[in-house]
């Protein structure tokens, strides 16, 4: 359609120019120039035909409306272009997203937020902008050939040694848009350098402070700015060196050509005037082709960024056929088969671990960091598969289980809080419009921050600041248990939910574990002994294997268990 829009408003825009030539001969009394080229025949012929008088009144009024119809043509064309730049850009940013939150969390978890949020929005936008440019292309392009031939048609000789300046100088330009490819590779490497310096400077923005670090980041943010500058400034140029090259040369050329044509038997000013108008805008034409040739090579990067990280995507999409999948049926417990796991080294992270979980029960992880205690949560989570063995809900494979399902039943606490800049409300509901406030509320109480939430002046829907920084760190974590138990979980996995609280918030959190325990499963990581010395039962890992697995009370009664261990050094640093 932006072809055909592009071909028409040319058409137009050349009849109307090829017209003024009978006009002119009206004018000046010169009957002989209407019949200078077939086009002029054209417009005469369809006057006798439509019964129409071919005077300078009636041709003045039909070049009116050449003009007003193009004007119509340019508008469609203009606003076809913006609504298929915008649907792309539309289009494509969902469609990443939504590839990007159903991929494998193994693949996003090696990705640097800096690229990611590159690629999905700065990308995008820039791959619109190639689009635009490919529509500028195409509107330059079929502008220009049909000038060419339009002003072939009144001066075939001036017509043609404009073509061939006219490819000489694309040709002799054609290095530019080369570079130009080649810049705009390096700007969005660049780009993508100083995004992902930015999001992790920017969340570290108070220890960098108080570290007194900031000129040294400053620093290291000016060493990826620099050289960005420099592309930069390299890139205008080579956008610029075209126009500046093919403007000054058009009009030049022009005058050469109005000084031989004027010397020659055959000159008709009015006939020269149209011709020199139409190689004008040939030239108008060529600089926007060269123009936009650049932009489709300084975009070109970015669109195949995009493609890559498509393709990379679909290589690591969650394989989830739901209508296969088995409903999510909780009865007895959850256990762990002899089960092996690694992340991308052959080192195993977790070696032959078997337990049981029954359900409703509470049990402690503990172990040093690096035992595997964070992997077994991933794998309840189903963020990775096991190399080998089974995890089984009932006697039920994990991940033969719906997973919409099981998302939706197992809560889960991180020890990295993850908060919105929004209302509290908001933060406890997640996305979940059919959430009633009362749930919510409730929620609220059994994390014990209902009632700090009310003494605040507006309660629930006060707005709690980037990550929750109006609040302190057990506050916040107190809202995250919140939105966890505000869904009702069948099993509720605290992952190190307490270690950066202080001892007020993690009595609140320890009586919030006890009021549920007998309501949930839990699984809960812990450093301090004290936030899982009530647990049913205790797991001990260290370098990926069991080394020791019972009751509290049974490991606090022998000195040499890991528990023992933990609370006397625990005891002794306090």
């Amino acid at each position: 359609m932006l072809a055909v829009l592009g071909v028409l408003g040319a058409v137009l825009e050349g009849i109307g120019i090829n017209a003024i030539i009978p006009l002119f001969s009206f004018l000046l009394g010169d009957t002989g120039i209407s019949s200078a080229n077939f086009i002029t025949d054209a417009i005469r012929q369809s006057f006798g035909f439509l019964d129409i008088p071919f005077s300078f009144r009636f041709l003045l009024v039909f070049i009116a409306v050449l003009f007003l119809v193009r004007a119509v043509v340019i508008t469609l064309f203009t606003y076809i272009r913006a609504r298929i730049t915008a649907s792309f850009m539309f289009r494509e940013m969902n469609l990443l997203l939504t590839d990007t939150l159903q991929a494998k969390w193994g693949f996003l978890s090696l990705q640097k937020a800096g690229y990611l949020q590159n690629t999905l929005f700065w990308d995008v936008r820039q791959s619109t902008s190639l689009l635009d440019a490919v529509a500028q292309f195409i509107q330059s392009s079929t502008g220009f050939v049909i000038y060419f031939f339009i002003a072939l048609s009144i001066s075939s000789t001036v017509t043609l040694i404009t073509l061939a300046v006219g490819a000489v100088m694309l040709f002799v330009l054609r290095p530019l848009v080369r570079k130009t490819m080649v810049l705009g590779e390096e700007k969005s490497g660049l780009e993508k350098s100083f995004a992902n310096y930015l999001i992790e400077h920017i969340s570290g923005l108070k220890v960098v402070k108080a570290s007194g670090v900031g000129q040294k980041v400053i620093g290291a943010g000016r060493a990826i700015l620099e050289p960005l500058r420099t592309v930069y400034i390299k890139s205008a140029i080579m956008h610029s060196l075209g126009s500046a090259v093919i403007q000054p040369f058009s009009i030049i050329f022009v005058l050469i050509l109005f000084a031989f044509a004027y010397k020659m038997p055959s000159f008709n000013l009015a006939a020269f005037a149209a011709v020199m108008y139409l190689i004008q805008k040939i030239f108008v034409y060529l600089q926007s082709t060269q123009s936009s040739l650049h932009s489709i090579a300084d975009f070109i990067p970015f669109a195949s960024n995009i493609l890559k990280f498509k393709n990379s995507l679909q290589e690591n999409k969650d394989e989830v056929v739901e209508d296969k999948k088995r409903p999510f049926v909780y009865e007895k417990g959850l256990s762990f088969r002899d089960v092996s796991f690694s992340y991308q080294s052959e080192t195993p992270v977790l070696s032959q671990i078997s337990f049981s979980v029954p359900k409703n029960s509470f049990l402690g992880i503990m172990g040093p960091s690096g035992g595997g205690k964070t992997s077994i949560v991933d794998l309840v989570l189903r963020l990775f598969l096991p190399d080998q063995g089974a995890i089984l809900l009932d006697d039920t494979p994990i991940h033969e289980i719906k997973m919409d399902e099981w998302r939706q039943r197992i809560g889960y606490v991180s020890q990295d809080i993850f908060l919105m800049n929004a209302s509290i409300r908001d933060n406890i509901r997640f996305y979940d419009e059919a959430m009633t406030d009362e749930v919510i509320y409730d929620a609220a109480r059994k994390a014990h921050i209902y009632d700090h939430i009310m003494s605040l002046e507006k309660g629930f829907d006060t707005v709690i600041g980037e990550h929750g920084t109006m609040l302190s760190v057990g506050q916040r974590q107190r809202i995250v248990i919140a939105r966890a138990l505000a869904r009702k979980p069948d099993i509720l996995i605290l992952d190190e939910a307490t270690s950066a609280l202080d001892a007020e918030s993690e009595l609140a959190i320890k009586e919030t574990v006890e009021d549920i325990r007998k309501t949930m499963t839990l699984l809960v990581i812990a450093h301090r002994v004290s936030t899982i010395t009530s647990a049913d039962n205790i797991l001990v890992l260290n370098e990926g294997v069991i080394t020791e697995y019972g009751k509290p009370q049974e490991m606090l009664d022998t000195s040499s268990s890991y528990l023992s261990r933990m609370v006397a050094l625990q005891h002794h640093t306090k």
